[in-house]
């Protein structure tokens, strides 16, 4: 005769290993006609977290959602819906489990920090802060949970406190890779390259299969100025993930400082084959097509750039310089005005002057050079474009100074 013991059953789950025995028994159970709602509602919950540990996730909703038929209020149900709800990246559905279960335990640490994490996916990053928080207060030494926090402060921009606790989820649980390599993320965000630099290293000694580290250690030497590491360590990445759109144009970039630009130009064509929505991948080809000359392309990815990302400014003033190298001034004037209207910058500012100056509107180039060193003061180009619309109009002596403080700050070119 059949004779359910659901501790037989939890003793399995805890061990680990066993989730195909556990599928079995709770399945035997439910089967057997013989179990009452509670007892359906714990043998449904169990089998789909099992399931769950399989990654048949399908398969767990469906097992939750019949505990939750036996018994509506059953807790555990609710967490581990949660949890495979999440699994299939059903968010919101994630959230209104984490609810419930959050409703009937309150105290209970980890679903906090659960909802936190599927906030921190739907970029809620100050709702996953709170959640996080909440998890800390509850459980100090809950190593997830800071580290869930700082990827959100991070993303807030942060830095200085993601660091602190990404450095709070190390000392708590010192083997996983993935506080360093987050780690790594805010202090590369903060230009601090070495540490960054350092903190991937240590991810990837943790866990030398991570493509992620490999790929932000890359773009980290890339951002140090030492892009032949660069190209090596995102072909690590790209070799241990070769679908990872992000490493294939971090090396692109790499590439095209090394002025490789059919190299880029190749590496961003990869990365926009396997992600159509990368904005960067765009960008970074569009620079390479630019450096090469082939201006009609250029102006094809700044756009699709600019589509994907409408607030932005580089790209429209990217596009500007691609058109007036084009020909088209009045274009780029737009484009420039455009860059400007989103961000004040002093590099829109003293193209949009070139611009005006190619098309004999020196008054408005000056206008235009004028704001851009009131911005950047220091930049030698714009004082000597300055120099070049002041002679046309027969001040020489304005312009000769110009020239001069050109000559004086090394008279560089400035894209």
């Amino acid at each position: 005769m059949f004779a359910w013991d659901p501790e037989v059953v939890h003793r399995a789950l805890e061990e680990g290993g066993k989730d195909d025995l556990v599928i079995h028994l709770c399945g035997q159970g439910i089967d057997s006609g013989l179990l009452s709602r509670a007892e359906l509602a714990c043998a449904n919950t169990d089998r789909g977290r099992a399931y769950i540990n399989k990654g048949e996730f399908d398969r767990a909703v469906a097992d939750l959602q019949a505990a939750l038929r036996q018994d509506p209020g059953w807790e555990p149900a609710h967490y581990y819906l949660g949890i495979a709800r999440y699994n299939r990246e059903e968010y919101d559905l994630a959230i209104a489990s984490f609810n419930e279960s959050i409703a009937r335990d309150p105290k209970d640490a980890s679903t906090y920090n659960l909802r936190g994490s599927v906030h921190n996916d739907k970029g809620e990053y100050a709702l996953g802060v709170a959640d996080c928080a909440r998890a800390i207060e509850l459980d100090p030494k809950m190593a997830n949970a800071y580290g869930n926090r700082a990827f959100a402060r991070n993303r807030l921009g942060e830095y200085d406190a993601a660091i602190l606790d990404d450095t709070r989820a190390i000392d708590l649980d010192p083997a996983n890779s993935v506080f360093f390599h987050n780690r790594g993320l805010a202090r590369r965000n903060k230009c601090e390259y070495d540490l960054a630099i350092a903190d991937f290293t240590q991810a990837i000694h943790l866990d030398p299969t991570m493509s992620a580290a490999f790929n932000m250690r890359g773009l980290a030497y890339s951002d140090s100025g030492d892009y032949d590491r660069g190209v090596a360590d995102c072909t690590r990445a790209i070799q241990l993930k070769p679908t990872s759109a992000t490493a294939y144009c971090n090396r692109g970039y790499a590439h095209w400082k090394r002025g490789e630009h059919k190299l880029a130009a190749s590496d961003q064509t990869k990365a926009i084959e396997l992600a159509p929505a990368l904005k960067d991948a765009y960008h970074y080809r569009g620079l390479a097509y630019l450096d090469s000359n082939e201006l009609d392309l250029a102006i094809a990815d700044f756009s699709k750039a600019i589509e994907l990302k409408p607030t932005g400014a580089t790209d429209y003033i990217n596009r500007g310089l691609a058109l007036r190298k084009r020909g088209d001034l009045d274009k780029a004037v737009a484009d420039y005005t455009a860059a400007i209207e989103r961000e004040e910058s002093a590099l829109a500012y003293r193209n949009r002057g070139i611009a005006w100056a190619y098309k004999g509107a020196d008054d408005r180039a000056i206008d235009d050079f004028d704001k851009a060193l009131q911005l950047d003061p220091e930049d030698p180009q714009t004082y000597k474009e300055r120099g070049d619309s002041l002679a046309r109009k027969g001040d020489h002596a304005r312009a000769e100074a110009d020239y001069a403080k050109s000559r004086d700050l090394g008279d560089g070119q400035r894209k």
